[in-house]
């Protein structure tokens, strides 16, 4: 059995704090109209207007990005994210290391320029009450899908534990809302699924369902958790725009981090949707935010300090190729090189490194 001392800390805050996310299809609130000299940046984020970006959120009130002319637009429409660049909705995105992996491999010309999270924070829940203890104990059962990239993450874990997606079954989860995500789980509806550590699991906790969590970083799934990809064209091509814009992103969660209540609440009455306010209550929805704000911390910093936001190495992505091959995720014969799927030359300049 395995019940990390993330639970225990979830528990030890679940006496102060309460919450939940709700996700759908949003247009991110607009910035000031731009003068004719700035460059539009359209970035397709990961999720819905919350603390996930509070960093962006933090340079866009100081005016940091019209600083660097930059006219910053956020984008979210579904979790088809890759998809979504690749087809011209958006010019740069953030989306996980594994699923971009698996886009190169099918041919498309990307790559990474940066991490948001060094550590992975997807983890496969199940609840509490159930008989399932280990990762080896979802044999047979129901696991929950909400979009197509977590087969991926599914095989990587199921297989680092000598199971296979023909082991479980998979239902596909048309809600968001955690209190119906609870019930699924409390009724055997499924029996898990994929969350993020410090969101769901933190939040079903606050809402009185304990929950086991089984992190992906510890069995098989160790990939840098978000990174900033565009197509290798568009990096060529605005290498000064892209340098100048994770400096401003990075500067705003350095900022942000100085006085984490301050942004929180900025989020909750500018950008957090109203209309998926906990209870209703604005004073609910802020101390959940601050929580979750406040353990994300460590998935940026691991690592690296914050100095250092956003560096990626050639050593992680060489072994997230080999867990890719080794997990059958790509084919164990990919010809695939980390140079491939990464350029680390943008945060090298950033950082005051050589290239």
């Amino acid at each position: 059995m395995h019940l990390p001392k993330l639970n225990i800390f979830i528990c030890w805050f679940a006496i102060f704090y309460i919450g939940f996310f709700h996700v759908e299809t949003f247009v991110f609130p607009s910035t000031p109209q731009p003068n004719a000299t700035l460059k539009t940046l359209r970035v397709y984020v990961d999720w819905t207007p919350n603390i996930e970006f509070t960093g962006m959120y933090a340079a866009l009130e100081k005016g940091w990005y019209e600083k660097e002319g930059i006219d910053l637009k956020m984008v979210f429409n579904g979790l088809d994210i890759i998809p979504g660049v690749i087809n011209g909705q958006a010019d740069i995105g953030m989306h996980s290391a594994h699923d971009l992996i698996l886009h190169v491999q099918k041919g498309h010309k990307l790559k990474a320029f940066a991490a948001q999270y060094q550590l992975n924070p997807n983890c496969i829940v199940v609840g509490q009450d159930s008989d399932i203890k280990s990762i080896k104990d979802l044999k047979g059962k129901v696991l929950g899908i909400f979009s197509p990239q977590e087969y991926g993450m599914y095989q990587i874990m199921l297989n680092y534990n000598n199971l296979s997606l023909d082991d479980v079954k998979f239902k596909k989860i048309e809600t968001f809302k955690e209190a119906e995500l609870i019930e699924l789980l409390r009724q055997k509806i499924v029996d898990g699924f994929i969350a993020w550590e410090f969101n769901w699991t933190v939040t079903f906790s606050l809402l009185g369902y304990n929950v086991r969590v089984f992190p992906g970083y510890e069995n098989g799934f160790d990939y840098y958790g978000i990174v900033f990809f565009a197509s290798d064209e568009y990096l060529q091509n605005h290498r000064d725009l892209l340098r100048k814009f994770l400096k401003v992103t990075f500067d705003g969660w350095r900022e942000t981090y100085r006085n984490p209540e301050h942004y929180t609440k900025l989020v909750i009455e500018k950008y957090y949707p109203k209309d998926s306010y906990i209870d209703d209550s604005k004073e609910l929805t802020y101390k959940q935010q601050l929580l979750e704000l406040k353990l994300r911390k460590r998935y940026f910093l691991e690592g690296v300090g914050e100095k250092y936001i956003g560096m990626m190495s050639e050593k992680k992505w060489i072994k997230s190729l080999n867990i890719s091959k080794k997990f059958h995720h790509i084919p164990s014969n990919s010809k695939l090189r980390p140079e491939d799927l990464f350029d680390n030359s943008i945060m090298k300049t950033l950082v005051g490194q050589k290239p």
